[in-house]
């Protein structure tokens, strides 16, 4: 239904159109092309429906653990599902890849996203006071566990 495909130059545009939309303190061009171009742990993937771009998400593989960095969803296309396909996909992924833990930071006013994460067992691990501008506002970070935790003896 949905596709996942590895984000093009030619997609920036229309994913800063989306940052635009939906977020107060919007990814710049140059931002999602040091993603796309410079960052050697970052990966861009757009979510197309019937070859529509729907949504995208950008994350970080650093030793052993994923960093979601952004899932965004265009607004016309919100509350439709995407989010939880997204999440899956998300999740499948770190699993292929052998990743132990996914990590996030989301507003704390962000109650959808929020409950997306918590609807996938995704649990609060701290708090990042005044992490956001425009508004400022707290980051609450969120983690998933991919691999049993270590015994201790």
């Amino acid at each position: 239904m949905y596709t996942f495909e590895k984000m093009t130059p030619a997609d920036i545009e229309e994913v800063i159109a989306i940052e635009q939309a939906i977020f107060s303190s919007p990814w710049t061009t140059g931002m999602v092309r040091a993603e796309l171009f410079d960052n050697p742990f970052s990966f861009s993937f757009v979510i197309r429906y019937l070859g529509q771009m729907v949504g995208y998400l950008f994350f970080w593989e650093v030793a052993g653990e994923f960093h979601l960095m952004n899932l965004a969803v265009a607004p016309k296309y919100q509350r439709q599902g995407i989010g939880a396909e997204a999440m899956k996909w998300i999740l499948g992924m770190a699993q292929k890849r052998g990743m132990h833990f996914i990590l996030l930071e989301v507003r704390a006013s962000n109650t959808a996203a929020r409950s997306l994460y918590r609807k996938f067992n995704f649990y609060e691990v701290g708090v990042r006071k005044k992490y956001y501008d425009t508004p400022t506002e707290d980051a609450i970070l969120y983690q998933y566990d991919l691999s049993p935790p270590l015994k201790t003896p």
